[in-house]
């Protein structure tokens, strides 16, 4: 093996009563619930270390975000 890692995709879907993210990377149970905490700063209930934090454009578009976990960033960036 060569020690590099196949990039993942991340998938966030809004609807009016629920916001859910899922993982390509992941088993079947991929699907996770998000809750906001702030206007661009999402966490998972019962994962109270980790958060998902937006990063946006001087036009307010999201560009990408950080999967931040124990003071530790993953940066996904936007596909276009």
């Amino acid at each position: 093996m060569s020690g590099v890692i196949a990039p993942a995709r991340i998938t966030f879907t809004r609807s009016p009563r629920r916001t859910a993210g899922s993982s390509a990377r992941r088993t079947a149970a991929s699907r996770f619930e998000i809750k906001a905490e702030l206007a661009d700063v999402l966490f998972t209930p019962g994962a109270p270390r980790s958060r998902k934090i937006f990063e946006r454009d001087a036009k307010g578009s999201v560009t990408g975000f950080l999967s931040r976990r124990e003071e530790r960033d993953v940066v996904f960036e936007r596909e276009q």
